[in-house]
């Protein structure tokens, strides 16, 4: 029998995420009273944290975490340590359809659905940067109308 094996804060106002073995819920919770609600219902490690899909973290699961910053948590699993950002309220919180390594040193572009943002990156830290907004795919490259989206 297992109850809750971590629990972290979310970035959003009073809602919490918790872990039980191998699977989540995230929770809007009140604080002395009892009609606190269910977010995202029971699913999958690897089905709402992507990143952590074929490791430790995801199974068996996790042992223990802490949130750190806005939308930044350290989770432990067995020997092994993670610090991610797990963008709550974002379109890459469950995942990335699409990405590449920008000729200018350390950029990225990442797509999802109909969007795209591009980001810095330092290999081997954990402060990675977005450089500008979420936008649509068809504003930042023009060049791609009449193409996308393709039926």
């Amino acid at each position: 029998m297992s109850y809750i094996n971590v629990a972290f804060r979310s970035s959003r106002e009073y809602e919490v995420y918790f872990f039980m073995k191998n699977k989540y819920v995230r929770v809007y919770y009140t604080p002395r009273r009892t009609d606190d609600k269910i977010l995202t219902n029971l699913r999958l490690i690897s089905s709402g944290f992507p990143s952590l899909a074929a490791t430790f973290f995801a199974e068996p699961g996790m042992d223990c975490s802490f949130d750190t910053e806005v939308s930044e948590a350290y989770v432990f699993s067995t020997k092994f340590c993670a610090y991610i950002d797990y963008a709550p309220g974002t379109i890459f919180e469950s995942g990335i359809d699409a990405c590449f390594a920008s000729h200018e040193e350390s950029e990225a572009y990442l797509f999802k659905g109909d969007q795209y943002v591009r980001i810095k990156f330092t290999p081997g830290t954990t402060d990675d940067v977005l450089l500008g907004n979420v936008r649509p795919i068809l504003d930042g490259w023009p060049c791609l109308r009449g193409i996308l989206p393709l039926s």
